[in-house]
Order: C-alpha cells, then structure tokens, then sequence
C-alpha cells in the first residue's frame, strides 16, 4: 500500500516522530525510541523503498526538532 501511496507512510511515519519528540521533550525522565514496523513486505526491493521514504521522512522530522533521537525501522510479516 506504501508503495502506491507513499503519503501514506510519510503521514505516519510523521505521526509516531513527532509523538516520540513531544513525550521526550515533556518527560525527560523517559527514554522514547519509536519502532517503525512496515506491514505486509513481499519484495526486497519494496522494503527498501518504503524504508527510505520512512527514514528520510523521520531524519527531517528530528533535524528539524534540533534533537537526537534513535529510531529503528522493520517488518511484520
């Protein structure tokens, strides 16, 4: 689904950053370090496409905030 629309994975990626920025930035006592799961991967190649639109998406997000933060990226199968 990410592949024929990618504003879709933009839109959440956006979603989960910016929540895990505004919980670090109110609690600095907790540690957030959001997991990002893409759902159903066939290929490859679409895992890799997906990813990069999450990633670049997400290092935006965070150079922008002016914070450092980790973030994994995955599948579910």
């Amino acid at each position: 689904l990410c592949v024929s629309y990618p504003e879709i994975a933009e839109m959440q990626t956006t979603a989960v950053i910016n929540a895990a920025i505004n919980v670090n930035r109110a609690h600095p006592e907790y540690h957030v370090e959001p997991r990002i799961m893409i759902p159903l991967v066939g290929e490859v190649r679409e895992m890799r496409y997906v990813k990069s639109l999450v990633t670049k998406t997400a290092d935006k997000l965070i150079q922008k905030a002016g914070v450092q933060m980790k973030y994994q990226v995955g599948t579910m199968i």
